[in-house]
């Protein structure tokens, strides 16, 4: 009998909702960064920071958010 191995599925932070996530992400250049920097400054919210650090750096997803923004 194979035993089926659990697959890693990193937990969504919970201290903003995914509305909040697109909202931020399609912010202008200079708005984006100011308001992740102010999730950064507060420790419950310092892992969606992250999040949004790392989108920051997806070239595809940033593609995607302007496709996005076309609708």
């Amino acid at each position: 009998m194979m035993v089926r191995q659990r697959r890693f599925r990193p937990e969504r932070p919970r201290s903003a909702p995914l509305p909040e996530l697109l909202h931020v992400l399609m912010l202008p250049h200079l708005e984006r960064a100011d308001r992740i920097g102010e999730f950064w400054g507060y420790p419950q919210s310092r892992a969606f920071a992250e999040l949004l650090i790392d989108c920051e750096g997806d070239r595809t997803l940033r593609a995607g958010m302007g496709l996005v923004s076309l609708l």
